[in-house]
């Protein structure tokens, strides 16, 4: 899971959480709010605790310039470097609905911050765009609320598999 820019420490704390329920191997946080903050550590419940991390910030640009190569090398290596996108998004990848992306591939998940979205020198080193279809009476989700279906699905796709593996 790659994070770029969270704002919001209970944002951040809902996605640190979220992905320890998911059995994420790792994240990467790009600048953006404290991970050690008081507010961020409640909100994840101490989740941050559990998963290994590796924090690129404060400083964006820095974060922006170590975050760009690693994403790059991963999709070289055949990973699935994917963004999360509203549905209308401008850039070269289209989103498609995101259960329809194959989770059961190697895949680096990677949301941007609130409002902004994701930074364009990260989405241009993604290699797949997904988007949670919603009604339009909203123009987005919260990014941690936007996280929830993704590593759940990610995760409910690894498990099926594996199940149907050793069945």
């Amino acid at each position: 899971l790659v994070l770029d820019r969270i704002q919001d420490p209970g944002n951040l704390g809902t996605l640190l959480r979220t992905a320890l329920a998911a059995d994420v191997e790792t994240v990467w946080l790009g600048s953006g709010v404290d991970p050690l903050g008081t507010k961020t550590l409640r909100a994840s419940a101490g989740a941050l605790l559990q998963l290994p991390h590796q924090r690129f910030g404060p400083d964006a640009s820095a974060a922006l310039d170590r975050l760009e190569p690693m994403l790059k090398e991963r999709a070289a290596s055949g990973m699935q470097v994917v963004a999360s996108l509203v549905p209308d998004a401008a850039g070269p990848l289209q989103p498609v609905p995101y259960w329809t992306l194959d989770w059961t591939r190697p895949t680096a998940l990677v949301l941007g911050t609130e409002g902004a979205g994701l930074h364009p020198r990260l989405q241009a080193c993604c290699t797949h765009a997904v988007t949670l279809p919603h009604s339009p009476k909203v123009e987005s989700l919260n990014v941690a609320a936007a996280a929830v279906p993704l590593l759940l699905e990610r995760r409910r796709a690894t498990m099926t598999a594996t199940t149907q593996q050793s069945g």
